[in-house]
């Protein structure tokens, strides 16, 4: 699995588990005493808009490296091309935990390494 293949699986993820529902603190509503703790529908629609971001980052990276023969951001070479990259390693930060993240995806200062 590459990065871009991690994060679009991971965005899916996160979609379907907003899409119709309302989470507090890790638990669905229906698990909820009160409905008080209900996250409100304008922080999921902006939760949702985040994904369609991440979507929209992802389809540039994909435009650009069809357009330079990349086909997997760790190839990615020359300035631009590694900027870019530097974007989705960024977004994957958030999904460090998840267990089919890849060291060598962690962040400058994250574990030392560089993007």
């Amino acid at each position: 699995m590459n990065l871009v293949d991690f994060l679009e699986a991971r965005i899916t993820e996160q979609e379907a588990s907003l899409q119709g529902r309302n989470f507090v603190g890790g638990h669905d509503v229906d698990t909820v005493v009160s409905d008080d703790m209900a996250v409100p529908p304008s922080l999921t629609e902006a939760m949702l808009a985040e994904c369609a971001q991440k979507r929209g980052i992802l389809a540039d990276w994909e435009v650009v490296a069809e357009a330079e023969g990349i086909t997997d951001p760790a190839d990615a070479e020359g300035t631009v091309a590694v900027a870019r990259r530097s974007m989705l390693i960024i977004l994957a930060a958030g999904y460090k935990d998840h267990p089919d993240y890849q060291d060598e995806w962690a962040l400058c200062g994250d574990d030392e390494r560089l993007p």
